[in-house]
This record gives C-alpha cells, structure tokens and sequence, in this order.
C-alpha cells in the first residue's frame, strides 16, 4: 500500500493550513493600509479646513487638536547641560540587555517584564 503516515499527512495538514493563514493576513494587511491611508487623506482635509475645535458632523463629533508638545532632547541637552542643570533630568534604567551584560540576567530575576508574543507576516 502507498499509504501516507499519519505524522508525515498531519504536517503537510499544518503547513497547508499555516500558509493560507499567512496569505489571509496579507491580503487583511494590505486592505487595512488602504483604508489607513485614506483615512490619512480625509484627516488631513479636515485639518486643512477647520480650526482646534470640536465640531458636529451628523451624529458624530468630529475634535480637530493641536499637536502634543515636547522637548527637542538634543537642543534641550545642548543647551542645559545635564552637569550645570541636573535638576532638569531624571534618571532611568539603562536598556535590559546594557543591564543584563553588566548584572547578570540571573540577578535580575522577577524584575524583567514580558510583552505578549506576536506574528509577524511579510
């Protein structure tokens, strides 16, 4: 008999199933950044058209914002040095592999935060 082993059949099961998974997310993918960018080309619009402000669209509310402010760090630290003005700088931890390399990763147990896995389709 030519019979196909159950292991060999469920894998080929799995591979099939797992590409049309990633083709199904790449054909969602690219209808998302269709809209995403028209979406884009509408905001843009309304901001063209109309003031900070909140609006009455139909039966939406459409807020029209300023932007967010911020520092800009290099011109900021170029011209309040950290050492003249410590008082305007906080101190944070350095990044988790600077730190691993230089503690151990075994000293840092239960202080290491796991993000959520993830699938990447390109």
């Amino acid at each position: 008999m030519d019979a196909i082993p159950v292991e060999r059949r469920d894998e080929a099961l799995k591979a099939d199933l797992l590409a049309r998974q990633a083709t199904r997310i790449a054909d969602l993918q690219a209808q998302k950044e269709a809209c995403d960018e028209e979406i884009d080309a509408i905001k843009r619009q309304i901001l063209d058209t109309h003031e900070p402000g909140t609006y009455q669209a139909g039966g939406l509310k459409v807020q029209v914002k300023t932007g967010s402010r911020r520092l800009d760090a290099k011109k900021f630290v170029a011209a309040y040095k950290p050492t003249e003005h410590p008082e305007l700088f906080e101190l944070k931890p350095k990044s988790l592999s600077s730190v691993e390399k230089l503690v151990g990763a075994l000293n840092l147990e239960g202080m290491v935060v796991q993000g959520a896995s993830t699938v990447v389709v390109s």
